[in-house]
């Protein structure tokens, strides 16, 4: 599953989107139990607490947009590897970051992706400090100076 936050739910976005799914069903009639889910969820809770006081950096996303993948054929048939190239390209069409909710990520984008630029400095620090035997670590973990905490 492929997953991105997306800052606006725009027509054409999406238009391109279902275009290049129609695409690959025509192309490879074995990845159409594939599916395209939005999720929205209301954002007023967390856009009434300060920016600087949580370590959630995405609060102007509207959406969740997850690619989910999927096939009646064998995962190296040429219909997986066209699947996964589309679900990469998806998400980012104008993006120079890709912004996603950390539980939702795969595990292959920048940590900067699930935790903000800004954002992953401090929690860097705060890992440092109140978890240095790095106990909490499953799951998309912080880096901590050159070593990626697994």
């Amino acid at each position: 599953m492929y997953s991105v936050g997306t800052k606006n739910l725009s027509s054409p976005d999406y238009i391109g989107a279902f275009a290049k799914y129609d695409q690959l069903f025509a192309d490879h009639p074995d990845t159409r139990l594939s599916t395209f889910e939005i999720e929205v969820f209301p954002t007023q809770a967390v856009v009434a607490v300060a920016y600087d006081s949580t370590a959630y950096p995405w609060r102007d996303i509207e959406a969740q947009v997850m690619i989910q993948m999927s096939l009646t054929g064998r995962p190296t048939s040429p219909g997986a590897n066209a699947a996964n190239k589309v679900a990469q390209e998806l998400p980012q069409p104008s993006a120079k970051l890709r912004e996603i909710y950390v539980s939702y990520a795969p595990g292959d984008e920048d940590p900067a992706a699930w935790y903000g630029k800004d954002k992953l400095p401090r929690l860097i620090e705060l890992k440092k400090k109140w978890d240095p035997k790095d106990i909490f670590r499953y799951d998309n973990p912080c880096r901590c100076g050159h070593v990626l905490v697994q």
